[in-house]
């Protein structure tokens, strides 16, 4: 079966946004429009020819081997993750030197675009799911100005004014210095500091189901212990009256993986005071990001206007400025929730107990991960440490772990996974088939992933030094070690 190439995509992101892209003739995927595009990647709608099911297809122009692990990266840490508040993501799937992924096609607007047509008292904007899927790919061509930020050091100079950050995506791993985003429709300076509006922006139902949906989706992201990192009013799109989460293209695992970079990206005026300082980011940081979108629904306004630096300063200087009185009389409740949301210690911020309870809903469960318990693996655990042992003598070593379905098996492994992390000596590289994968070498593919995360965070040198003569050769079959 033919697959879809980037030739067969449409070209550049800098072809019109009305001209239509080329017939994907003979693949698997019909493309009948295009819906966003960035710098380095775009996203579709396609018809699959075997289904008939219109899906969004999001992939790269060329291949570029860090926006490719990227790209992957979105697709499997949230793949096996099914909520009605999160966009599905489908199948990756690579022919050659293209890669791309489908995903959930939702017809509907998002949240920033509700938003828009409330403060301008015009009709509902009409937008599709791949307006808002840029954040692994670059900024979407909707107008949106915010940067994104990479965050490779704590600002310094923040009390006088006087920040210094670097900017450029994450994946591209350069930085470059970061300008003031131009007027836009999500540009903070485009705001009048005294444009409070004198009610919030949607009706109190429509506070309340949106927002219960969306601390719903993030409830379950945190609870397979991934944190989104980007969330904002535009990678939420709400259709139907149910609002669901997108673009998990900057998701990172709760507690960091070995070879996790703490460089992260993120939309300055969502982003939590920790992110802006380069620290490592906690659930805490993605529920400052809900206080802003609420503070922003409540008063018609965010909390922290001017350029990038100037809010990136702001946030590790002050908490966000009170809520004027009309709206705290208004929503005393929702107010007081916004505010605390706020709080630049993370620690002092409401846990979704509170933050359902300010919804006047009970949690749903999916707020936490559940540790496993491993009961009667004692011997099995040994041997699997005897094993890791044996590899400290360079003499390579196989484990087959089998058993029936349900008898622990996965528990086994993340237990002894988990312990060996722990040990000084040793580097843990996962990786792990997926069923809805169509890649070269899909048992590998994951685990050298890993390792060029883990390379990458190694001084070059050093990186240089690990290296196989023939590493161009092994970088055919795995483009993310170029």
């Amino acid at each position: 079966s033919g697959v879809v190439t980037v030739d067969q995509l449409g070209g550049s992101p800098q072809a019109e946004a009305g001209g239509e892209p080329e017939r994907a003739g003979g693949s698997d995927f019909e493309l009948l429009d295009r819906l966003g595009a960035g710098s380095m990647g775009v996203v579709y709608l396609a018809r699959d020819r075997n289904t008939g099911q219109r899906v969004a297809l999001k992939t790269l122009h060329k291949l570029v081997p860090a926006a490719l692990l990227r790209l992957k990266n979105e697709f499997r840490r949230v793949a096996d993750l099914s909520h009605p508040n999160l966009v599905g993501l489908y199948e990756l799937r690579s022919s050659g030197e293209h890669w791309y992924f489908t995903m959930e096609y939702i017809e509907g607007r998002s949240f920033h675009a509700l938003l828009d047509a409330r403060r301008s008292g015009g009709g509902a904007a009409h937008t599709r799911v791949g307006d808002s899927l840029t954040g692994s790919l670059a900024s979407a061509t909707s107008g949106s100005a915010s940067a994104s930020v990479s965050a490779s050091g704590s600002l310094v100079g923040a009390a006088t004014g006087s920040v210094s950050v670097s900017a450029g995506t994450l994946a591209s791993g350069a930085t470059e210095t970061l300008e003031a985003p131009s007027v836009g429709a999500e540009d903070p300076e485009s705001e009048d500091p005294d444009s409070w509006s004198p009610k919030p922006l949607l009706e109190a139902d429509e506070i309340r189901s949106l927002f219960v949906d969306l601390i719903r989706g993030v409830s379950a992201l945190h609870g397979v212990g991934m944190l989104h990192c980007d969330i904002k009013p535009a990678n939420v799109m709400v259709a139907a009256d149910r609002a669901r989460l997108l673009d998990f293209g900057l998701v990172v695992p709760r507690v960091g993986e070995q070879g996790e970079s703490l460089s992260l990206s993120g939309t300055p005026a969502y982003m939590a005071p920790e992110q802006a300082a380069g620290m490592a980011p906690s659930e805490a940081s993605d529920w400052y990001a809900i206080g802003t979108m609420l503070y922003e629904v409540l008063g018609g306004r965010r909390p922290f206007l001017g350029s990038t630096m100037s809010i990136l300063a702001a946030k590790l200087e002050r908490d966000a400025p009170p809520l004027p009185e009309h709206v705290q009389r208004q929503s005393p409740a929702l107010a007081r929730l916004a505010t605390a949301l706020l709080t630049r210690d993370a620690e002092q911020r409401p846990k979704p107990a509170e933050i359902f309870a300010a919804f006047g809903v009970e949690p749903d469960g999916a707020g936490t991960l559940g540790q496993r318990g491993l009961v009667g693996r004692d011997d099995e655990l040994a041997a699997l440490h005897a094993a890791l042992d044996a590899c400290a003598g360079r003499r390579p070593v196989v484990v087959e772990l089998h058993g029936r379905s349900g008898t622990g098996k996965s528990a086994l492994t993340d237990r002894f996974l988990d312990e060996a992390s722990r040990r000084a000596d040793t580097i843990v590289l996962r990786g792990r088939c997926y069923e809805r994968e169509s890649v070269p070498y899909k048992a590998f593919d994951a685990v050298v992933d890993a390792l060029t995360r883990y390379l990458r965070r190694l001084p070059r040198v050093d990186a240089a030094g690990l290296m196989p003569r023939d590493i161009h050769e092994l970088a055919r079959v795995f483009p993310v070690l170029e």
